[in-house]
């Protein structure tokens, strides 16, 4: 396990490293990875949660992000920003539609109560592995679930991921 403060800026070489030095090597669906299990990151400033490498499509994150925001999809936007990753996306596995009104819900509920611990963003859904047992060509999300919590008058958020890839 991997938990100290981190700056995914600064550190995503080193945590490759120790991805490659330390991964066990899997295959899902015949892709070869390495896993690393569990693999805790703890991120306490917001801007460093973001992996910002030479040749990394700030585009395509920004993109991504907007279109979370707003609750939608649009593979054509994704396609003119990378090409390569919107062949990875589908509108099955996009968070936006999964997860926007549950957003406002979460919001209202830490607005009613600042000690909840309630407020979860489900981005999995219960019949996601059997529609893409039935059409591989669909996409699962990567992260299951987002809970928030307001402790010490701070929002914090704690992502539970099935893959990071």
């Amino acid at each position: 396990m991997i938990r100290y403060e981190l700056n995914l800026s600064r550190d995503y070489p080193q945590l490759l490293q120790y991805v490659l030095a330390r991964g066990e090597l899997v295959e899902p669906r015949g892709e070869r990875t390495l896993e690393i299990r569990p693999l805790v990151l703890e991120l306490w400033d917001p801007a460093n949660c973001v992996v910002n490498r030479p040749g990394m499509n700030q585009a395509l994150m920004y993109m991504e992000v907007t279109q979370l925001l707003a609750g939608v999809f649009d593979h054509n936007l994704l396609r003119r920003c990378s090409g390569g990753a919107a062949r990875l996306l589908n509108a099955h596995g996009a968070y936006g539609p999964r997860t926007y009104q549950q957003l406002l819900g979460v919001e209202r509920e830490l607005t009613t109560d600042h000690q909840s611990r309630r407020a979860v963003v489900y981005v999995g859904r219960s019949d996601d592995l059997e529609l893409v047992q039935r059409q591989p060509e669909l996409q699962l999300p990567c992260t299951t679930t987002w809970h928030f919590l307001v402790r010490g008058g701070k929002l914090e958020l704690y992502v539970n991921m099935r893959s990071w890839d």
